[in-house]
């Protein structure tokens, strides 16, 4: 696959990231300009502030509104910063991530700007127990679609929380990574929560686990050490969870390297992967190359991924018991 990767790369990408990187460079150049005239002036008014004030005897005033100046400055200088490193991130989603998206997969539809909305990650059960609700919810990078019968969508998502001590605001990260909503069109009942990574027994237990809801007891050692499952229909989540699938799940982990949790909630399956790096963005200051390309192609094919095993499974449903 990494093959066909380079080849998409070669033949479609590259000739269109002539025109990115020719953006790139002009606004590096135009940033340059905005620094040289930002540290000007920042010098200056240093020099007044800190050197000329005491032989000039400068009014508090006037220093004061050299102070709000500097700061007024600086502001704006990070917020024009900010404003172009937009404009290219959102030129490199278009001429990027969208070609990528569709060569993952023509059924895949991809929009920068849309987010999942914030009820289906409560659905999830993700977290619950330890946040009370959700103050900061926002998504970018929106992809959906459907496969043999089960429609996906996924969201690169940050979620916080606002803590009011009253004399000070602090926002806490709930959930920052991908999240990803699956339709699979079976009558699943009950509730079914997955933590592929054991040093997270800590998160896992802050779900919202039901009276009903019980540990479910793995018999494969391996699955045993680095999977902990809880559901609140154990027939269901015998038939489903089996072997196969289960090691799929780790295999999946492995690959990805990042800790996974999943949820069966009726038909429903959620799955959450947090990342800190913010995905899918490039930098002003570096060119697009194949790395950038691999690192995004991985990250986006991961519902492909998912779907595939549960597909399997589905076909395989009641071979094996966990």
């Amino acid at each position: 696959m990494e093959n066909d990767l380079k080849n998409f790369y070669e033949v479609f990408l590259k000739p269109n990231l002539t025109i990115l990187e020719e953006q790139r460079k002009n606004l590096v150049n135009k940033l340059n300009i905005i620094l040289f005239f930002y540290g000007i002036f920042m010098t200056i008014a240093g020099l007044v502030l800190w050197k000329l004030s005491d032989t000039f005897c400068l009014d508090k005033d006037f220093k004061i509104f050299i102070f709000i100046a500097m700061i007024i400055f600086s502001w704006e200088t990070w917020s024009l910063y900010k404003k172009l490193q937009f404009d290219y991130g959102q030129n490199f989603k278009y001429i990027v991530i969208r070609p990528i998206v569709h060569f993952i997969d023509d059924n895949l539809n991809y929009d920068p700007k849309k987010e999942i909305l914030p009820k289906k990650f409560y659905t999830s059960h993700f977290f619950k127990g330890e946040y009370a609700k959700i103050d900061v919810w926002q998504g970018e990078d929106y992809v959906n679609g459907t496969f043999d019968k089960i429609s996906m969508e996924f969201n690169e998502i940050n979620a916080e929380e606002k803590i009011d001590y009253g004399d000070s605001v602090e926002y806490i990260t709930i959930f920052r990574g991908l999240f990803f909503s699956f339709n699979i069109n079976k009558d699943f009942k009950g509730t079914t929560l997955i933590s592929v990574h054991k040093s997270l027994f800590g998160k896992l237990s802050s779900w919202s686990l039901g009276k009903n809801i019980k540990k479910i007891q793995l018999k494969d050692p391996k699955l045993a050490r680095n999977l902990i499952i809880y559901s609140n229909n154990f027939k269901i989540a015998s038939q489903f969870l089996n072997n196969d699938f289960l090691h799929s799940l780790l295999i999946f982990q492995h690959w990805i390297k990042h800790p996974i949790y999943l949820s069966f909630i009726d038909s429903k399956l959620y799955l959450a992967i947090p990342i800190k790096k913010n995905l899918f963005e490039a930098s002003i200051f570096k060119p697009v190359n194949f790395e950038l390309v691999k690192e995004s192609f991985d990250y986006l094919q991961i519902g492909i991924k998912i779907m595939k095993i549960i597909k399997d499974t589905m076909m395989n449903l009641g071979n094996e018991n966990v």
